[in-house]
């Protein structure tokens, strides 16, 4: 089976963008490689070509279909493109999937495709039926919500959100400044006031299951705690113990911003909220003006 998510191109009508942004938005939260044109393009590219390389590499093409979208000239030319597209596919795939954002009319050269109404209750669980059954066709995986929650569910958590910033940038800004401006949270052993609690940085791990094609990065911080004698002395008192998964941060790119998450399971309140505290000090200031 390939790692690589499933790759869908969201055609749609320039009227229609902040719905389409919404939809965007919650296919890469579930682990789909979502293409819109506000999120990929970048300046200076030839965005025609660009559009037509990402329809042909797409592995579905989701037509969003609205009153607006009827209107929309060059959107026609989008859709003739995913329809020679799908000649090429093998008959009875599923590769174009009509969405309707809203009541309207389907474009007579999409009728002989079902389509889906996404302002129905179940119509997005819907859509993420049938993009799992093609992911299934072509031997990939859409990662359940229990597995994209995995850094999700335990005791510690935090949450940040960064505007106008690449989810890249931040994490490699980060790896950087860990291992540069936090070494230790020091605090005082409750059960015995002479001894005081040191948690350490013992390693990082940088986690891309995608190999760089997903949108949410993660941080795996490994730590060790130890025990000194006294609040000046800071003699160790017993053998260091590893921490493992100490703090967990994850590092998600949105349409127009950054959401960093912290949880761990591993460290007390008041620890987590220093490290906290000291990471996002440290990112005050520092946000790329623009995506890359």
């Amino acid at each position: 089976m390939d790692n690589r998510p499933l790759k869908v191109f969201l055609c749609h009508a320039h009227a229609d963008r902040d719905p389409v942004r919404g939809l965007y938005a919650r296919l890469t939260k579930d682990g789909v490689d979502a293409w819109l044109d506000k999120a990929k393009l970048l300046p200076g590219q030839d965005w025609e070509l660009e559009i037509r390389k990402a329809v042909r590499e797409a592995d579905v093409v989701v037509v969003c279909l609205s009153k607006q979208f009827n209107q929309a000239g060059f959107r026609q030319k989008e859709v003739r493109l995913a329809l020679d597209t799908a000649m090429e596919k093998p008959e009875g795939e599923i590769f174009i999937i009509p969405a309707r954002l809203e009541e309207c009319d389907t474009l007579e050269s999409l009728r002989k495709w079902h389509w889906v109404d996404l302002f129905e209750d179940n119509g997005y669980e819907m859509l993420m039926r049938t993009l799992r059954a093609r992911a299934d066709r072509i031997d990939l995986k859409i990662p359940s919500k229990q597995e994209l929650r995995i850094f999700y569910d335990l005791s510690c958590h935090y949450e940040q959100d960064i505007e106008n910033a690449s989810a890249e940038v931040i994490t490699k800004y980060l790896i950087e400044s860990l291992t540069r401006i936090m070494s230790f949270v020091s605090i005082y052993d409750k059960n015995n006031a002479s001894l005081t609690l040191e948690f350490l940085i013992d390693h990082i791990e940088y986690f891309d299951p995608k190999e760089g094609k997903t949108l949410q990065y993660a941080i795996i911080i490994h730590g060790k705690k130890q025990e000194l004698l006294g609040n000046s002395q800071f003699k160790p008192v017993q053998s260091i113990a590893d921490i493992q998964d100490m703090l967990i941060i994850t590092i998600t790119q949105g349409v127009s911003k950054v959401k960093i998450r912290f949880d761990s399971n591993n460290l007390p309140s008041e620890v987590f909220d220093i490290f906290i505290k000291s990471i996002l000090e440290d990112l005050v200031g520092f946000a790329p003006a623009k995506p890359l």
